[in-house]
């Protein structure tokens, strides 16, 4: 019988054991695993600072890094894009913009729906030359009073009012901190009449966001024109 009652609590005290060692290693696990944000703090050749008209306690500063010549006589330009809250840097985001001839870097608010509402929801870094044969390298982002959040790295090239590029849509609506879309809009001469522009648009994509980052579908087949319109010059 003593025997008995002496395997019972040796069993119990084993179960408790083994009960607190699980729950301290999942503790320790968790802690080790917490991403912890570092600031980033280099040495640019030029920046530059997004700033929110309304929301003066949030700004982008956006820095260009010394850039790599290639045999081809482009040149790979490094960028990052620093997010601040309240003086604090608390995302960093890293790309490389390809430079081909003169380039200078520009940066602009893209937060207009197609109904003219604006907001500060969003903002698109340029980088390149506005003038014809050269390509604008294009960065969109979305921004809250938390954090930044990239969207979209993609192109442009204007000449007057031809051109191409990729235009965001449904950008001030209440759904858009979670969706919005794009498409590739060209412009360029109607042969018979040079006093219109032929509009094509192609390669409509959504992009939605999770919380923590944003991922993009696209809704038609890729570079495949599925609307075409006309306006007067």
């Amino acid at each position: 019988m003593l025997n008995l009652i002496s395997m019972k609590y040796t069993l119990i005290a084993f179960l408790i054991i083994i009960i607190y060692s699980c729950k301290d290693f999942s503790n320790s696990t968790s802690i080790e695993n917490a991403e912890v944000f570092k600031p980033l703090n280099r040495n640019y050749t030029k920046s530059d600072t997004v700033r929110f008209t309304h929301d003066s306690t949030r700004m982008a500063v956006v820095g260009l890094l010394q850039g790599i010549m290639q045999v081809d006589s482009s040149k790979k330009v490094p960028i990052d894009v620093l997010y601040y809250v309240k003086g604090n840097q608390v995302s960093a985001y890293t790309d490389t913009f390809v430079a081909l001839g003169e380039e200078e870097l520009s940066h602009y608010f893209e937060a207009t729906d197609t109904m003219g509402n604006s907001c500060e929801q969003f903002f698109t870094i340029n980088y390149g030359f506005g003038a014809c044969g050269y390509t604008q390298n294009k960065l969109t982002f979305s921004a809250d009073t938390k954090n930044c959040y990239f969207i979209a790295h993609h192109e442009s090239s204007t000449d007057g009012a031809y051109g191409y590029g990729r235009e965001f849509y449904n950008m001030c609506k209440e759904s858009s901190p979670k969706q919005v879309s794009s498409v590739i809009v060209s412009n360029a001469p109607v042969e018979t009449d040079d006093n219109v522009i032929l509009m094509e648009y192609s390669d409509s994509t959504v992009y939605m966001f999770d919380g923590s980052k944003w991922t993009s579908k696209l809704v038609t087949p890729k570079d495949t024109v599925f609307r075409t319109s006309k306006e007067n010059f």
